[in-house]
């Protein structure tokens, strides 16, 4: 799912669709386990954007749908995948579901 394009580069859209489709592909157990941390960077860089910039309740709404969808697809963990903060980056803290 790794872009050429960096990702600060694209816009909020265009990430929140590459998100969806992470989200899918986990879901559906198709998504390469060695690919999985690298595409955590999406909703990384989505975590910042948040932050930083008022988005609209729309977009809220959608990326709470998201996270819902990834929560039930994948389990917690208590190392994370990538060094973040449990409270802002909990999706660091989700690994792929083994069976």
């Amino acid at each position: 799912m790794s872009s050429p394009i960096p990702l600060e580069r694209l816009t909020l859209p265009v990430l929140l669709s590459s998100w969806a489709r992470v989200v899918d592909l986990v879901a559906r157990g198709d998504l390469p386990a060695d690919e999985y941390a690298a595409d955590l960077r999406i909703r990384h860089e989505i975590a910042q954007r948040v932050r930083s910039r008022p988005v609209t309740a729309e977009t809220r709404e959608l990326l709470a749908e998201l996270d819902e969808w990834f929560r039930e697809a994948t389990e917690a963990m208590e190392q994370p995948v990538v060094s973040g903060d449990p409270r802002r980056e909990w999706y660091y803290y989700r690994r792929l579901r083994t069976a």
